[in-house]
């Protein structure tokens, strides 16, 4: 079973591939966290927060992994596919993205969540078109206690942040 789950999202990222609506392309020219990223679209600097997911910050455990993951698949000059749903109050474009490749591309909120490199963030992950999938990619990582899913009480980051205020 275990063995199905992973087929059965690839099988899935591949039926919404090239589907993406909205989709702008960008060009990234940094990474911030496990979670944001700086790009140049339209001949604009544009920062971009990925919808739906929040990874450790960098003074947290696990923030500077989260970076170094999310590095993995993107770095200077890797161009990625852009699915913005909304702007936030601090300017940033809240998107779902994706590396376009030949078929499948890799939806990089999922391979941050899969990995364990970051939570579903409950309180916005609604408002992402592809938050199933999302929270599948999570479910696999919980479920290997993968990343943040190692030590179960380790605090979620909008949990740090609010601490972190008080």
């Amino acid at each position: 079973m275990k063995l199905l789950i992973p087929v059965a999202l690839s099988a899935l990222i591949g039926g919404c591939s090239g589907v993406i609506a909205g989709d702008r392309h960008a060009t990234v020219i940094s990474v911030t966290d496990g979670d944001t990223f700086l790009v140049e679209m339209d001949g604009t600097k544009k920062r971009v927060r990925l919808c739906g997911v929040d990874a450790p910050e960098l003074g947290q455990t696990g923030g500077e992994e989260a970076k170094a993951k999310l590095m993995q698949w993107i770095r200077p000059g890797t161009r990625v596919a852009l699915d913005i749903v909304e702007t936030d109050r601090y300017g940033r474009l809240i998107a779902e993205a994706w590396i376009p490749m030949e078929p499948p591309e890799i939806f990089l909120q999922e391979e941050m969540l899969k990995s364990g490199a970051a939570w579903v963030y409950p309180q916005y992950v609604g408002s992402c078109p592809n938050s199933r999938i999302m929270r599948r990619a999570e479910a696999i990582a919980r479920e290997n206690r993968r990343g943040v899913w190692e030590n179960p009480s380790q605090i979620r980051p909008w949990e740090w942040r609010r601490l972190k205020m008080d």
